[in-house]
């Protein structure tokens, strides 16, 4: 009795210790964020635009309905814009908490500000603009 007690005892321990593995998991953050990370569909949820014009600033801020703009972003680092703006394809790579994006013969940087399985946040710099971006799953 004490045998077969001491047997399930064992048994037991040992299925416990080997499911309780611990994983080295990376946390998400602009600086890791690969291509899987943004690997889908992500709806535009809100921009806010800064520009300046003769010394003054001016921002606008614009929010967006489910489906009015997106980013298709596929594991093979192509991807596709859609919505209700005309819809283009694009290449892609991520590296350094940047999404470098070329479409059409033009190239930028998005740098990635926040990201999360669900949310991305990305902030581009164009002529006199700064454009922030929030998207969403």
């Amino acid at each position: 009795m004490k045998k077969t007690i001491l047997i399930t005892l064992v048994a037991v321990t040992s299925v416990w210790f080997g499911c309780s593995k611990k994983t080295d998991v990376t946390p998400l953050t602009p600086a890791t964020a690969t291509v899987a990370d943004l690997t889908g569909k992500w709806n535009g949820t809100k921009i806010i635009i800064t520009d300046t014009v003769n010394n003054a600033t001016h921002t606008i801020t614009e929010t967006f309905n489910p489906g009015d703009i997106y980013l298709q972003f596929n594991s093979d680092g192509t991807g596709l814009t859609g919505g209700s703006i005309e819809e283009n394809t694009f290449t892609y790579t991520v590296s350094g908490g940047a999404v470098h994006l070329s479409s059409a013969g033009q190239a930028g940087d998005y740098i990635i500000l926040d990201i999360t399985k669900t949310t991305l946040t990305f902030n581009v710099k164009t002529k006199g603009e700064d454009e922030i971006f929030y998207l969403s799953k």
